[in-house]
């Protein structure tokens, strides 16, 4: 009987401490709503996505948020939408993958189901420069009735390269700087087309990613995303 309650404090222990480390992410805050804004190659502000973050519940070795995400155009519109989870275990954040793939445009009465499994892109809260990180590969497939696309993601050669401070409108923050080269793979019957990119996000430990550039592969900025509002 010792021993169940022993093991059962420590349980709850353990419960308390993951979910106190892990609530520094902005990820991680129960009923916060954060803002990335998107802008092209120019700095033109061309999308905007809504994180909303929901329950925060206790999973083995960690914590896990619930996370909805929606697309706005620059009109604000919504033109995709979806969920996904984010996880914690204290030293590192793992960010569910798909929330770099959007299901889908929300069409006026037309229905786009996507399916999955669940990959995660590990954060080491202690990385250093010179640190080489996980890769990461993610498939998904859409359908849409009459057509159905696979897409394909792979996330490679990831590494932290510097430690710099960035600001953005939510703030400022000392980021390490990770490199990255992702490839995206679509099939529309059977047919493959292949993207592939280079890019620089910027990392906070303990709170994320507040920075993304994305480049062509022969290195012309394409892109720049960055959180511009946290909401809790």
């Amino acid at each position: 009987m010792k021993t169940f309650v022993f093991l059962l404090i420590g349980t709850i222990a353990g419960q308390v401490t993951y979910s106190q480390i892990c609530n520094t992410y902005y990820f991680m805050k129960a009923n916060s709503t954060v803002e990335q804004s998107h802008f092209d190659d120019k700095g033109k502000l061309s999308l905007k996505t809504e994180y909303k973050v929901g329950e925060i519940s206790n999973v083995d070795h960690g914590s896990e948020a619930a996370v909805m995400q929606k697309v706005y155009d620059k009109k604000g519109k919504i033109i995709s939408e979806g969920t996904a989870n984010i996880r914690c275990d204290g030293d590192n954040l793992f960010i569910d993958m798909k929330l770099s793939m959007p299901v889908g445009p929300v069409a006026p009465g037309g229905n786009v189901e996507a399916t999955s499994k669940k990959v995660y892109l590990p954060y080491p809260k202690n990385m250093k420069a010179g640190d080489k990180l996980e890769d990461a590969q993610f498939s998904m497939s859409l359908d849409q009735g009459s057509i159905v696309q696979s897409v394909q993601m792979f996330v490679r050669n990831r590494q932290a390269e510097a430690e710099e401070k960035i600001t953005t409108p939510a703030g400022t923050w000392n980021c390490v700087k990770i490199s990255f080269e992702m490839e995206m793979v679509s099939r529309t019957a059977g047919i493959p087309i292949r993207v592939r990119m280079k890019g620089t996000e910027w990392y906070a430990p303990g709170f994320g990613v507040v920075k993304t550039e994305s480049f062509t592969k022969n290195g012309k900025l394409a892109g720049t995303s960055e959180i511009t509002s946290i909401k809790s």
